[in-house]
């Protein structure tokens, strides 16, 4: 979530304790909730007219170009293009990258064995191929001729935070009263959860039996439900899929999916 909050220009409350901070999103929640906006789309703080562009400084390293605020359905939302790069089965060759801002790799396929060679969590990496983190998914690495990986991933000079796109992927789902579904082993949102006020409700479980005013920006809304800090939503349950959302980080709630064992 704590990326989310960045892609939308929200600023933590408590710079000393992130992962118990709420966030300040008055500006775009502003937007969101009084609908004072509907035709323009939202990145960063700024406001974009029907057919302006992000500057591409902005997106560098998200491997999109191109973006362009877009009218569909009655509703503004980017339209941006992929970065592809051919062909993904490259066999036993690797893609090796000068630096990690690079969306596409240079495939090589010789004299591999001759390459320094890289360990991180138990996988073996050749020179300037990238390594995605099982333990840290919110950044990725290169193996470079002095990767170390004792120094941990926010720490590594080797090492970038993973840049998302949620805010121009699902930005109009948002601007509806849409949160974000992060996967349990990622870092970047998926896919939204939208209110369904009949499906929708609090567990009562999750419930302070202290009763006392909250400060705006420490309860999560969604829909015609207002939680209080860490009270949670009765979980969704899909067929082979949960996602659960709880009000872990104010003023939007914190949606997990994961798989059913």
């Amino acid at each position: 979530m704590q990326k989310f909050y960045k892609d939308f220009g929200c600023v933590a409350n408590n710079e000393d304790d992130i992962c118990k901070s709420s966030f300040d999103c008055s500006e775009f929640l502003n937007i969101r909730e009084k609908a004072r906006y509907p035709k323009k789309c939202y990145f960063k703080n700024r406001l974009y007219d029907i057919g302006e562009s992000i500057n591409e400084e902005e997106t560098e390293g998200q491997c999109i170009y191109q973006c362009i605020c877009t009218e569909k359905i009655g509703k503004a939302t980017f339209d941006c293009v992929l970065m592809e790069c051919g062909d993904e089965d490259i066999g036993d060759c690797i893609q090796q990258y000068s630096d990690l801002g690079k969306c596409c790799g240079e495939i090589i396929c010789d004299q591999l064995d001759t390459l320094k060679t890289c360990e991180m969590e138990g996988t073996t990496y050749r020179l300037n191929e990238v390594m995605e983190l099982q333990n840290d998914e919110c950044y990725t690495c290169l193996c470079t001729e002095d990767f170390d990986n004792s120094i941990i991933p926010s720490e590594n000079p080797n090492c970038e935070e993973i840049k998302c796109v949620s805010a121009i992927d699902f930005f109009s789902d948002i601007q509806s009263g849409c949160v974000p579904i992060i996967h349990r082993r990622n870092c970047c949102p998926y896919e939204v959860k939208c209110p369904n006020s009949k499906k929708d409700a609090i567990d009562l479980s999750s419930r302070s039996k202290e009763e006392k005013e909250e400060k705006e920006d420490a309860v999560c809304k969604f829909g015609d439900l207002t939680l209080k800090r860490n009270e949670i939503l009765v979980p969704d349950n899909q067929n082979d899929y949960v996602v659960e959302c709880s009000c872990k980080m104010p003023p939007i709630l914190t949606c997990i999916g994961y798989e059913k064992i």
